[in-house]
C-alpha cells in the first residue's frame, strides 16, 4: 500500500512542479513581450518597463489567486538558485533580455 501511495504523492508532486514551470515560463515570457511590443507601438522612455513589470506581477497576483502559492517560492526554483552555475545563466539570461530591449529600440528608432 505505502507503494501506491509513493506513486501519487511522486505523481501529485511531478505535476505541481510542472505547473509552477509554466506560470514561470508564462510571466516571464510575457515582461519580454509586453517590453517589446511597448517599445515598439513608441511608449516614452521607462513606460515599457513599468507596463511589463505591471503585467509580471499581474500574472504573479492571478497565480496566487489561483494556486495559492507563485512559483518564486516554489522548493524546485529554490533550490535550483542555490547552485553554482545560476548566476552565469542569470547573467545570459539577463543580456538576452537587454539584447531583445536594445533591438526593439534600434527597430523603433529605424522605422521613425
Amino acid at each position: 500500500m505505502d507503494k501506491v501511495a509513493d506513486k501519487k504523492k511522486s505523481a501529485s508532486t511531478h505535476t505541481e512542479k510542472h505547473r509552477a514551470n509554466v506560470w514561470a515560463s508564462l510571466s516571464v515570457t510575457a515582461f519580454v513581450v509586453v517590453f517589446v511590443l511597448a517599445v515598439s507601438l513608441g511608449a516614452p522612455l521607462v513606460m515599457p518597463f513599468i507596463y511589463a513589470g505591471t503585467t509580471f506581477f499581474a500574472i504573479l497576483l492571478l497565480e496566487a489567486s489561483l494556486r495559492g502559492r507563485i512559483w518564486p517560492f516554489e522548493e524546485h526554483f529554490q533550490k535550483n538558485l542555490g547552485q553554482e552555475d545560476v548566476a552565469k545563466r542569470l547573467l545570459i539570461f539577463c543580456a538576452s533580455i537587454l539584447l531583445l530591449m536594445e533591438t526593439a529600440y534600434i527597430v523603433t528608432w529605424i522605422t521613425k
